[in-house]
């Protein structure tokens, strides 16, 4: 990294968490999540919101292409789907709900982030 994480100023310090996030998740799954058939060329939220305590959660972010992230809007219906097959009905539920919760993210978790995902 160029510049000490501590010195960045907070919005480059999440453009840069998530930079380094969504390239793990591109990484990690290689193929859409929800169609099969893509390229994970984006990193498409279930529960979507920058602000939100899911933003930067691996379960809640999964490789998509961008026909399903961007043109049918994350592919929600399918995406609900395939968590429900991974987690079971109860816990995709609990996921749902606590995903959406509003969430300020410190620059403790954020240089936290970037260090897990690095």
């Amino acid at each position: 990294m160029k510049k000490s994480l501590e010195k960045l100023p907070f919005p480059k310090l999440k453009k840069e968490a998530w930079k380094v996030f969504s390239r793990f998740i591109r990484e990690r799954d290689k193929v859409c999540f929800t169609c099969k058939k893509g390229k994970a060329q984006n990193a498409g939220h279930w529960r979507h919101g920058h602000n939100k305590i899911g933003f930067l959660d691996d379960k809640n972010v999964h490789g998509q292409c961008v026909r399903c992230n961007l043109w049918l809007s994350g592919n929600q219906q399918v995406y609900t789907l395939k968590m429900v097959s991974i987690y079971g009905e109860e816990e995709t539920n609990k996921m749902w709900k606590y995903f959406n919760k509003d969430h300020n993210f410190t620059r403790k978790e954020l240089i936290g982030v970037i260090k897990k995902y690095s």
